[in-house]
């Protein structure tokens, strides 16, 4: 316990209300002024199986500053203008967060906006002593779905070899492998990204509650980190051998989630019984050391200073004020051309466009247009289907690089295999290098996707690149239309033929579909598409 003065606590009594109400009306005000930003977020909470733990973050930071409350008497609120510095920084995160299309980085800008307020309205003393729920408040931003290949394909390589070294036949095609007993996929939910994302987490705050040692943190949060990634490896090994075994009758279907995350609770378990024989918290508590407050110097008479904080509110205010009106300026004019993309016209022995035959489209939810068509070599007959979603910034489309964005509904297409690069031979034009390439199965067979985006006359396979080039653009004052485009063939389709559409046609695809009311006379792009 924290013995605090009388008329330290009287005064701290007077001195809260008022702090707080500061820090509620700037918070509110902030939600405000970023409700995109804020909304987005809790839609990606509540529609996202994997950021689901996003809605119990904050509840979380409000117990952490609970459980200590009665040290807040001991606290001296005070307005912090230092914290306008770090609280600048965020704006301009966020800025450019938005001006490249980046989600995710305005969501983490916002939350650690909301972070700063709070050390800007209750002082240097409060963030020394709850600095932890702050930073445990980073979690609520939906981050981390680009570890998910990473995960898959180790997940998928440790459970074929685990297999091999017992000596089950096993044949892998990709994240799909057999076994005499049956087929297995590794798919998304099966890349063990929602038992990373939360062990982090709750090993995070647990090895803050249990240990006062800054290195006995740092090393529990690490193993936390390893051991679901290396555990998730002997759960998918696990369900395989219990459908093996038993012929296919246990550990398929919905069952095997269920499995996961039993296994993935006694992981857990099991990790936090093993940490706390070296747990030193409750030991610090009851000597009196650990995270001690700061020494506090205060005058009994001298009450929270208004002034300072209306200051405070008021540079804040101006802040987001020149953030917002910073990026409406750069925004796209309400007038201009418009998106008018159209399917080319086929050349080099290709035919089209013509009616797209596959039962297949895209999920690409930010777009404004969705073509699509078909193009069939006059050759030996093959058909390619070709997919363009074009975003046109004046029609406030969503980012054309966003995770959101999928070749192909995953709810009727599995993964076969990871993202991998392809390249791109040579061609005419030469402004295509490679593109992106998956192999999907779904209920017409196994496909090839080629996909690549196209910003402007850019042409990328990386969804980084995309983003700094509208980044650059926006900060240019210039606002090309984007396109994601996705070439679709059957697997058993050459390579080579594929690659030589794409070279011979890619660079005209992403003309036709980038371009604007002004280019309409263009000849290459004249068929619409159908």
């Amino acid at each position: 316990m924290i013995s605090v003065p009388v008329n330290v606590a009287a005064r701290g009594a007077r001195d809260w209300p008022q702090a707080l109400a500061f820090l509620a009306t700037a918070v509110a005000a902030l939600t405000v002024a970023f409700t995109d930003t804020a909304a987005g977020m809790v839609h990606t909470w509540w529609r996202s199986e994997t950021f689901a733990h996003g809605v119990v973050i904050y509840p979380i930071c409000l117990w952490l500053v609970w459980r200590d409350r009665s040290r807040l008497s001991g606290l001296t609120p005070a307005p912090s203008p230092l914290a306008l510095l770090a609280f600048a920084a965020m704006l301009v995160s966020w800025w450019i967060g938005r001006l490249a299309d980046a989600q995710v980085v305005q969501e983490g800008a916002f939350v650690s906006m909301v972070a700063v307020t709070l050390w800007a309205f209750l002082g240097n003393d409060f963030v020394r002593r709850f600095w932890f729920a702050l930073v445990f408040s980073l979690f609520a931003v939906p981050f981390g779905e680009g570890l998910i290949p990473l995960l898959m394909e180790y997940t998928a390589a440790f459970t074929v070899g685990a297999v091999k070294s017992l000596g089950i036949p096993i044949y892998r095609d990709g994240m799909m492998f057999s076994l005499p007993s049956g087929d297995f996929q590794v798919a998304k939910a099966c890349s063990g990204i929602r038992y990373l994302i939360a062990s982090t987490a709750l090993g995070s705050l647990y090895a803050y509650l249990t240990y006062t040692s800054p290195w006995r943190r740092v090393a529990f949060v690490a193993v936390a980190i390893v051991v679901p990634i290396v555990a998730n490896g002997f759960r998918a090994l696990g369900i395989v051998l219990i459908a093996h075994f038993t012929q296919m009758r246990y550990a398929v279907g919905l069952d095997h989630l269920l499995y996961g995350w039993i296994f993935f609770g006694v992981v857990v378990f099991l990790l936090f019984w093993v940490g706390s024989f070296w747990g030193d918290a409750e030991a610090a508590e009851e000597a009196g050391v650990g995270d001690k407050l700061p020494s506090i110097s205060v005058d009994a008479d001298r009450t929270y200073p208004l002034p300072k904080a209306f200051v405070v509110l008021g540079v804040g205010g101006l802040l987001v004020s020149l953030a917002l009106a910073a990026s409406s300026a750069l925004s796209p004019p309400a007038t201009g051309p418009i998106a008018s993309p159209s399917l080319p016209a086929g050349a080099s022995g290709w035919i089209g466009p013509l009616a797209p035959g596959a039962r297949w489209s895209p999920v690409q939810p930010g777009a404004d247009q969705l073509l699509r068509g078909a193009y069939r070599n006059e050759k030996d007959g093959t058909v390619l289907e070709l997919a363009v979603a074009v975003f046109d910034p004046r029609g406030g489309a969503g980012d054309v690089s966003s995770a959101v964005n999928l070749v192909a509904d995953r709810r009727e297409w599995s993964s076969v295999t990871t993202i991998d690069r392809l390249e791109i031979p040579a061609s005419v034009e030469g402004e295509l290098t490679a593109v992106n390439r998956s192999i999907l199965r779904g209920p017409i067979g196994e496909y090839a996707f080629l996909q690549w985006f196209a910003i402007g006359e850019e042409q990328t396979n990386s969804g980084t690149v995309a983003v700094l080039s509208q980044l650059h653009n926006s900060l240019r004052r210039r606002y090309p239309i984007s396109a994601n485009l996705v070439v679709a063939a059957q697997r058993d389709v050459p390579e080579s033929t594929v690659t030589a559409f794409v070279a011979t046609l890619g660079s005209r695809i992403a003309r036709c579909a980038t371009r604007s009311s002004d280019d309409v006379g263009d000849d290459e792009c004249a068929l619409p598409p159908r």
